[in-house]
């Protein structure tokens, strides 16, 4: 139980998350700057101008803890997120389904999951 008498959710993630405060971006065929939400050693999730089609695979180039990352992820969520006169904001959610030992290091470390 938390402070105020309630029940604390139980984490059932395996993995570490974090949002890197790094620009990022995506390469789908152009670049899309996106902001990343969460970031795992399995997947990310970011808000994109851009809808992406569930299957799509797509690069993720960011700098993590002064280091840079980039990896190739497979859509498998697109959600339009918010809406203003002029623009659309849409929640992605990707999977990393090779991610390579470098950036896996990389991430790792960022994470707090590696020294």
């Amino acid at each position: 139980m938390d402070i105020r008498g309630e029940s604390t959710p139980i984490e059932r993630r395996r993995h570490s998350r974090a949002a890197p405060h790094e620009a990022s971006e995506l390469l789908w065929p152009g670049v899309v700057d996106i902001e990343i939400i969460d970031l795992s050693l399995t997947g990310v999730a970011f808000s994109a101008s851009s809808e992406l089609p569930v299957g799509r695979r797509v690069q993720v180039r960011t700098v993590l803890g002064g280091a840079p990352f980039s990896a190739t992820a497979e859509v498998v969520r697109t959600e339009l997120g918010t809406q203003t006169r002029r623009t659309n904001r849409y929640l992605v959610a990707c999977i990393f389904p090779n991610l390579d030992d470098a950036n896996r290091k990389t991430l790792g470390r960022f994470l707090g999951n590696e020294r």
